[in-house]
């Protein structure tokens, strides 16, 4: 939620009960998502039989093929973690799963049913298609959880732009075939500024750390309601079982030392609202059950922090007080996770003379060959914005904590050493912005970022406080 928006209003009681009418979508079509599926899972095993990258973690043997793909796939000990490339275990599966459901979610299939074919295909991957290797749970995580909150993000962003293009072109009429468009017409049609039910923001603008490093900025931020009064005047409860609220936020920021590229998408499974408005002012309520993913990349001088998050599951509470032209929105989220991260006191482990072949010998395989660890952990967030007219004050706060996996005897096919190298990181993120939304859709923002990375491996541990400003011109599409 970078660039809150005032939500406009329906007058009339009217024009409020025509968006509450219940669309009919499109006829489910098994064949035409089996297809889908079908594509994504034919092209993935082109490139995975053909990328000589893979072929190292090919560890059974046609000699022994049909004995142990019987025993990994009914043995819950063969279930493994990975040390693929960081980028091949996301976004790039995510990416994949994403196409499993969206292959669905555009046949027609809502969210709880698309989520089916994620799990499927993944599922179809590890046991059919990478017969030579042990069944990797962080991809069937990855795969299923990330390519369900990414694929209804893409969804969501596509069927909003068929259902609000100013005029027909092939991407909005392919759009248009498959999915019923009628339920992502966000706008009332009485004007340009008429949205109701989105938030959606292009923007782009300079981005300044304490070190004297700076860069440019750029990227969208779209936050969707899938419940059509939410927000507007009027008294209504009620429960939500699909889709009731999206959230991707996309960046980038390019500069001499500086480089970042980051993604975040949320999506809720159920939900509850109640609230009552009225011209005077009133409440909102909404809470909901969610799961999301996060990738963040971003270089500092000696290190490369990353860290790919899937928030399997968390309660969020989302309230807005209103009093004439005084609105205030309390959001708050806490996530139990599942994550694969570098922990920045990796340095300190290496400056003391140590070596990946010693982490090797710690059991931290994943660690020793591409620099990451697996960890479990939670992720805490926090938002308060405050409108006043056409200003916005703001401030958003977040807390990760992560804890790592004992990897030992737990990763591909690699021997029991009987210890366990542990690491665990805390992410603390403060931020305050203020803004101002024109009248012609144009909102600038001005913000500062405190941060914290701490880490700690063995016993080795290291802390990286950093300070940016940055400044941004967005625009409401």
């Amino acid at each position: 939620m970078n660039f809150p928006v005032k939500a406009q209003d329906i007058e009339t009681l009217e024009a409020h009960n025509s968006f509450n009418e219940e669309l009919q979508p499109k006829p489910a079509s098994y064949s035409r998502a089996l297809i889908g599926v079908s594509l994504v899972l034919l092209a993935g095993t082109a490139w995975y039989y053909y990328e000589n990258s893979n072929k190292r973690d090919q560890v059974f043997g046609s000699d022994d093929i049909l004995n142990e793909y019987l025993y990994r796939t009914f043995a819950l000990s063969k279930f493994r973690f990975d040390d693929n490339v960081f980028e091949t275990n996301s976004p790039a599966h995510p990416g994949a799963g994403a196409l499993y459901y969206i292959s669905a979610r555009t046949s027609g299939f809502n969210m709880w049913q698309s989520s089916l074919f994620a799990l499927g295909g993944s599922a179809f991957w590890e046991c059919i298609i990478e017969i030579h290797e042990v069944i990797s749970i962080n991809d069937m995580v990855f795969t299923t959880a990330g390519g369900i909150t990414i694929g209804e993000s893409i969804f969501q962003l596509a069927a909003f732009y068929a259902g609000n293009a100013k005029s027909q072109n092939f991407f909005s009429n392919f759009i248009s075939d498959q999915v019923d468009i009628t339920k992502y017409r966000y706008t009332n049609g009485t004007g340009p500024n008429s949205s109701i039910w989105h938030n959606i923001y292009g923007f782009a603008g300079i981005l300044y750390e304490l070190d004297d490093t700076a860069g440019g900025k750029f990227g969208i931020n779209a936050e969707f309601f899938g419940i059509r009064n939410l927000k507007l005047h009027g008294t209504s409860s009620g429960f939500h079982l699909n889709s009731p609220y999206t959230n991707i936020v996309a960046s980038a920021a390019i500069g001499k030392k500086l480089q970042e590229v980051f993604l975040y998408t949320e999506t809720g499974i159920m939900g509850y609202s109640k609230q009552r408005i009225t011209q005077s002012g009133g409440y909102s309520a909404f809470f909901s059950l969610n799961t999301g993913f996060r990738y963040d990349n971003r270089n500092f001088a000696d290190f490369n922090d990353k860290v790919s998050a899937i928030h399997l599951l968390g309660p969020v509470a989302d309230i807005s007080l209103r009093k004439g032209d005084f609105t205030i929105r309390l959001r708050n989220s806490i996530f139990y996770d599942f994550a694969m991260l570098k922990t920045i006191a990796i340095t300190k482990y290496y400056d003391a003379g140590y070596t990946k072949n010693d982490l090797k010998e710690q059991g931290a395989i994943a660690t020793a060959s591409k620099g990451y660890y697996y960890a479990q952990g939670f992720t805490f967030a926090s938002a308060t914005t405050i409108e006043i007219y056409s200003f916005t004050l703001g401030n958003e706060f977040t807390l990760g904590r992560y804890y790592s996996f004992n990897e030992d005897g737990m990763t591909n096919r690699e021997p029991k050493r009987h210890v366990n190298f542990i690491m665990h990181d805390t992410r603390i993120s403060s931020k305050v912005f203020m803004q101002y939304s024109a009248q012609n859709r144009i909102t600038y923002k001005l913000g500062a970022t405190y941060s914290v990375l701490k880490g700690k491996a063995d016993i080795y541990s290291r802390t990286l406080n950093t300070l940016r400003a940055e400044f941004l011109t967005a625009y409401c599409l």
